[in-house]
């Protein structure tokens, strides 16, 4: 009979005061510090971790100019390289090498090799065998060095230190499988909330959703999917940039298996062009392409009202549908 009582006294005083309802207490995210590098896990579902370290081995602070980072999208996910070059933007049309201690220079090819994200100053090494080739030097290295022309033409060299890298990625191996995977916040919450008005949708026409791995419909575009997680609007950017870094490399692990069987085919046919030629000429094009086209329509919604949020959700997508386009090949070339 009592505990009766005090289960009906905690339910009115629940439904009474929602701000007492039971509630999910947020997860802290893992960081940790190893000598130049800090790292930093994101236990908000989509499990993206990172390590980033400053020019001449700063730890990374916010509006630093020279950075330099390697993530892993998500679990299972390789390692990948990405450079930030805020205040110092290469010319994009000539090659950056790269060089880790005194190892053979590599060279990447602008498009092809390193492409800019959706945010501004930063580079992504494009290809996951120059990303896979990288990281193991640097596991072992000592020093890293950027050389690359800037917009001026003035030649700069960006230098990083390597030392507590290779602890800074175990420590994202092993914690990255403790991350939650969740697509979205649980439905039934316990405390009413106010309705979220829905994210706009102005680069995807209603009624025509994309396609996912399944083949089947795609209920959401990635604004909605971020909004649909997020507290306010500060944290959607962090979460499509999440999104955007997972959708490239999910294309570009297909873009490569279907780039093995294209080469296969060259060396059956011969013809001219070749096969794989034209799909590295497609990848560049669409890049280009899409880059251009979400610009476009970021610009028409204007500065102040989420256009960044709209150029990388629009990117999202777009790449997501070039996967499908791809891996829709390379399933009938089985």
């Amino acid at each position: 009979m009592t505990f009766a009582l005090v289960l009906a006294a905690t339910a009115t005083l629940t439904m009474s005061h929602p701000a007492l309802a039971l509630t999910r207490l947020p997860r802290e995210n893992p960081t940790a510090t190893f000598e130049h590098w800090q790292t930093l896990c994101r236990d908000d579902g989509t499990t993206f971790c990172n390590a980033t370290t400053r020019h001449d081995g700063k730890p990374t602070t916010t509006g630093g100019e020279l950075g330099l980072e390697v993530f892993r999208a998500s679990l299972g996910r390789a390692f990948e390289v990405a450079l930030v070059l805020r205040g110092a933007e290469p010319d994009q049309a000539r090659p950056i090498r790269v060089r880790v201690d005194r190892n053979p220079m590599h060279s990447l090819a602008p498009r092809a090799d390193y492409a800019a994200s959706a945010t501004p100053g930063r580079y992504e090494i494009a290809t996951q065998m120059k990303n896979d080739a990288l990281v193991a030097l640097m596991r072992t290295g000592t020093r890293m060095y950027f050389f690359y022309t800037d917009m001026n033409g003035a030649d700069l060299t960006a230098t990083f230190a390597l030392g507590g890298l290779a602890d800074a990625l175990a420590f994202i191996e092993r914690e990255q499988p403790k991350l939650r995977v969740r697509p979205t916040r649980p439905a039934l919450p316990i405390a009413p909330s106010r309705p979220r008005p829905s994210a706009p949708r102005p680069y995807e026409r209603p009624g025509s959703p994309s396609i996912n791995d399944a083949g089947l419909k795609r209920e959401s575009t990635a604004l909605e999917e971020c909004w649909s997680i997020s507290d306010d609007r500060s944290h959607v950017g962090p979460c499509l940039e999440r999104k955007l870094a997972a959708a490239r490399a999910d294309m570009r692990e297909i873009a490569e298996r279907l780039a093995s069987r294209m080469r296969e085919l060259d060396r059956i046919a011969r013809a001219e062009p070749g096969a794989e030629p034209t799909l590295v000429e497609s990848q560049r094009a669409f890049s280009t392409f899409a880059n251009a086209e979400c610009q476009r329509r970021a610009a028409s919604v204007g500065r102040d009202t989420g256009a960044q949020d709209f150029r990388t959700a629009c990117l999202v997508d777009m790449t997501r549908q070039r996967t499908d386009v791809l891996r829709a090949e390379l399933n009938r070339r089985r």
